[in-house]
């Protein structure tokens, strides 16, 4: 049987949570265009698990985090022509001008 102290702690915490303000103009997706998904849009995509249950919660959603990769090699023949930074965030590929 749990101890009764952590029964409480439990309570306290779900009372705490439960008390939290929250605007719920923040979960309105209609104005947003194009954004907006229904399950069967993302169903099946790589590592998205739907309806989890964990002791204690329930998770709706789970989405892995993403891995910044490097860009795709440059053939040989071309790299005297572009020039590509391997920050995902960096600026764009540039292509030489040829005297």
């Amino acid at each position: 049987m749990p101890d009764p102290r952590e029964l409480l702690v439990c309570l306290l915490d779900y009372i705490k949570e439960q008390a939290k303000e929250i605007n719920p103009r923040g979960y309105r997706l209609t104005p947003t265009k194009g954004f907006t998904r229904q399950r069967n849009d993302i169903a099946g995509l790589p590592g998205v698990e739907f309806d989890i249950r964990v002791e204690g919660d329930h998770v709706w959603l789970k989405v892995p985090r993403l891995k910044a990769e490097p860009p795709p090699e440059i053939p040989k023949n071309y790299t005297a022509l572009l020039t590509v930074s391997s920050d995902p965030s960096g600026p764009l590929p540039v292509l030489m001008r040829l005297l």
